[in-house]
């Protein structure tokens, strides 16, 4: 009859076996339910502007949760042109470090590849139900159309660096002709009509109410003109051009007069020495 110390490995080595097929199957479980889209998955965009798109991951588990991954992106290059892809930083927000690679974007060919892998772990990875962005995404769109975002090749792994990858969906942006151009041409041309409107009818009727009274003033200086005319004696410097003689008659007979005058006084004099000699 065998030992019980006899039988103890072989029910250490069923125990390890069944340990291990245990794993597996929560192994294999977990890569049938973990899933990777696109957000939103139907987007627009006008011609000449920006679109931003989130890879997004769902129905990772708990244990042992989401250690890293690795997103392949592909489109119409004539269409979208691809100006950065980010990490969100969500799934180096756990117990796991990730390193981050640097994005490889072909503008030409319209492909892109990025991705975050786990390089340490001091526990279980994120997890979420509800889709969480992996990875921000903005694309500039260049003329009108519709092209795909494709995700295939892209996948997520666990803390040990096993793919957890079961389902994979992409999306899709429409670009159509830019709706903006016409408000703006509408918005200059309204200005110009206002402004010519408020400015020249106030600074013509200004300028003319200046204007009368400046013209008044002028009008007082041809009367100060006038009698500074009337007060010049021209009626005399007439008079003694038209007659050179006339105004000595009356000076000569004054001089004559005082001639008389004191020639009589002497006469009287003489007469009134005669009588008292006499």
């Amino acid at each position: 009859m065998p030992s019980r110390f006899a039988l103890l490995p072989r029910l250490l080595l069923i125990f390890a076996a069944s340990a291990l097929f245990a794993l597996g199957q929560r192994g294999a479980q977990a890569a049938d339910t973990a899933a990777i889209s696109v957000a939103p998955a139907a987007a627009t965009v006008s011609a000449g502007d920006d679109v931003s798109l989130d890879g997004m991951v769902a129905n990772v588990p708990s244990a042992p949760g989401l250690g890293g991954y690795a997103l392949g992106l592909k489109w119409d290059p004539a269409i979208l042109q691809l100006v950065s892809i980010t990490d969100s930083g969500w799934v180096g927000s756990g117990a796991v470090i990730v390193l981050c690679d640097t994005a490889g974007i072909d503008n030409v060919a319209g492909t892109a590849g990025f991705g975050c892998s786990p390089i340490f772990a001091n526990g279980p990875g994120v997890t979420t139900t509800a889709p969480h962005a992996l990875v921000h995404a903005v694309f500039h769109a260049k003329v009108p159309g519709t092209t795909t975002i494709d995700l295939t090749g892209s996948s997520v792994m666990n803390p040990s660096n096993v793919a957890l990858t079961g389902t994979i969906s992409g999306g899709s942006v429409q670009v159509t002709a830019p709706s903006a151009s016409p408000t703006p041409n509408a918005t200059s041309t309204a200005q110009p009509t206002g402004t010519p409107a408020t400015v020249l009818p106030s600074a013509t009727p200004g300028a003319q109410a200046t204007a009368t009274p400046i013209s008044q003033t002028p009008s007082t200086k041809p009367t100060e003109t006038t009698l500074s005319k009337v007060e010049v004696p021209q009626t005399g410097s007439g008079t003694a051009a038209r007659g050179g003689t006339a105004w000595r008659m009356p000076v000569l007979a004054v001089a004559l007069a005082v001639l008389l005058a004191a020639g009589g006084a002497v006469a009287f004099r003489k007469a009134g020495k005669g009588n008292n000699g006499g």
